[in-house]
């Protein structure tokens, strides 16, 4: 399965879909990051909030074994909600108001 997002601007949170399954318990990383366990114990889903902040990638990965390809393609959506949005001047006539995003 390929890793997917749902990114919920209204509640300035991000969900990280890893594998399919149904989750039996979450693991709590700090106040805004957990993750989401099958039965095997096994990492399904991370919820971010505030996913403009720096995320615990190493914590996660360290305690569930991610793969190094795992790890960088979550690092990559991270890393997306970390940089600020830069237009050019040849764009300054689209509606920007539709593009903002939320303030970390």
């Amino acid at each position: 399965m390929a890793i997917s997002t749902v990114h919920d601007r209204e509640a300035d949170a991000v969900y990280v879909t890893l594998a399919h399954g149904a989750p039996v318990r979450t693991v709590e990383f700090d106040p805004g990051t957990v993750v989401d366990v099958d039965a095997a114990g096994n990492p399904i889903g991370i919820e971010i909030l505030r996913p403009c902040r720096e995320w615990p990638l190493a914590a996660i990965s360290e305690r569930f074994a991610l793969n190094a390809a795992t790890v960088d393609t979550l690092a990559s959506i991270a890393d997306g909600f970390r940089r600020p949005f830069h237009v050019s001047d040849a764009f300054r006539s689209i509606d920007m108001s539709r593009l903002v995003q939320a303030p970390c």
